[in-house]
């Protein structure tokens, strides 16, 4: 898998378009299948804001 910004786009959109609920860790047993995201934040913040603006951008 690319390990890059767009990427990860790329598959949080498909998720979404194939179903998948996503919740946090307290909602998980409410659905059939769903995704909890979880950020890591080991090397560079600047990365995660991207990330978490991208997740904003899509309403995640």
């Amino acid at each position: 898998m690319e390990l890059t910004i767009a990427a990860y786009r790329r598959l949080l959109e498909l998720l979404r378009s194939k179903g998948y609920p996503f919740c946090f860790y307290d909602e998980a047993d409410q659905y059939e299948k769903s995704v909890i995201l979880r950020h890591d934040v080991d090397f560079t913040i600047e990365k995660a804001v991207e990330m978490a603006e991208i997740e904003h951008e899509i309403s995640i």
